[in-house]
């Protein structure tokens, strides 16, 4: 099954994921509500400690 996300978006989330020791994404937003936030601009904020470049890469 292919996932609603882009190959570069699931990258930048599962970096995300890593970076902030297994939280979860966007808590309480279904994927609808997801893709509309990311279309409009909307990031995650960046994890505790993480650092700028990694950061960077996440919202390329």
């Amino acid at each position: 099954m292919e996932s609603l996300y882009p190959k570069p978006m699931s990258f930048g989330v599962l970096l995300w994921e890593v970076m902030s020791l297994g939280y979860m994404p966007y808590p309480g937003r279904g994927n609808q509500e997801v893709m509309q936030l990311v279309t409009n601009g909307g990031r995650l904020e960046p994890p505790r400690n993480c650092p700028a470049p990694v950061y960077g890469i996440m919202t390329q």
